[in-house]
């Protein structure tokens, strides 16, 4: 095993309990990567999914791991948003009314969120090795966000897999690899240190 492979176990939950049936890893299996699809899971009871735990877990993480703004963004922006005043803590434990945006970064950093993230991975494996390779680095990102928050437009170099686990939310995304939506120029300038935002055009709604 490459020294920066990370081993993934094939069970998570409380309890060891599966958090994706057969029939959900067997749907994602055949749209990972590229097709977005719902995928159901059983983590909208998980304890660390609390937000007196988030809450906690914000407390612990280093300053770089954590980013907050308002909520009542336009879909476009040009720079990073101003600061919201509350601390990270009471923002999450406040989010109901906090109008705010937030996002713990790389929980794998914490030993419980850890376990937590490989578990759930660790049962999909098998499906997202076949299709993108093996997973070295996982991550695992957290946000939470107020009613009617707005999360600006950008782009993401990853492949990502989305669990929502309280509320709703409207997701849009575009082609992949379509430069209209997202300029080479851009993915190079983010791989140089540059930022993730992408300028919107309200033709793109069309």
């Amino acid at each position: 095993m490459p020294a920066d492979q990370t081993k993934i176990p094939r069970h998570t939950g409380p309890g060891n309990a599966a958090i994706f049936d057969a029939a959900t890893r067997e749907r994602f299996g055949q749209l990972y990567p590229e097709q977005p699809h719902v995928l159901a899971h059983a983590l909208g009871s998980h304890p660390l999914l609390e937000l007196g735990s988030l809450a906690a877990l914000a407390g612990r993480l280093p300053e770089s791991s954590i980013e907050y703004n308002r909520g009542d963004l336009p879909i476009g922006v040009d720079g990073k948003p101003g600061a919201t005043g509350l601390s990270i803590e009471d923002t999450i434990r406040r989010i109901a009314s906090a109008n705010s945006w937030a996002v713990l970064k790389n929980i794998e950093q914490d030993p419980a969120y850890e376990v937590l993230l490989l578990g759930l991975l660790g049962e999909l494996r098998g499906e997202i090795e076949v299709r993108t390779g093996a997973m070295l680095r996982p991550h695992g990102f957290v946000f939470i966000s107020s009613p009617d928050a707005v999360t600006p437009y950008h782009f993401d170099p990853e492949h990502n897999i989305l669990l929502q686990v309280k509320g709703s939310k409207v997701m849009t995304q575009f082609p992949a690899g379509d430069a209209r939506f997202a300029p080479d120029e851009v993915h190079e300038t983010y791989h140089s240190g540059g930022a993730r935002g992408l300028r919107w055009q309200e033709d793109f709604a069309e």
